[in-house]
């Protein structure tokens, strides 16, 4: 029976870590100007990699580095069409950053 409580415990505190963890990954993707363009792209419809490098004077590389940083912080998804990657924004994520600002207020 403790055994269970202990374990209960340590599992809440961990998922209220990986929470926290998650979240700071939004705030910093958020953070950065040029993801927050991306996002605002991705917001007007799903793009592959290539449609969004055309959008940006900086090398595809930083364009693919941004977007891996957007889907660790699960704020887009991605989805194989064919050869391309489609990448779209994932609503649902962006509900937990607006909820801790609005608990803010």
């Amino acid at each position: 029976f403790l055994s269970y409580h202990i374990k209960s415990y340590i599992n809440i505190d961990f998922m209220k870590y990986e929470k926290s963890d998650l979240l700071d990954k939004k705030f910093k993707a958020l953070a950065n100007p040029t993801r927050r363009e991306i996002l605002i792209l991705l917001s007007k419809k799903p793009l592959n990699a290539g449609e969004i490098a055309t959008k940006f004077t900086i090398s595809f590389a930083s364009i693919s580095h941004h977007l891996q940083k957007l889907e660790a912080s699960k704020l887009i998804i991605s989805k194989h069409i064919g050869i391309n990657i489609q990448y779209s924004l994932c609503i649902s994520e962006f509900e937990e950053v607006y909820l801790w600002i609005a608990n803010l207020i």
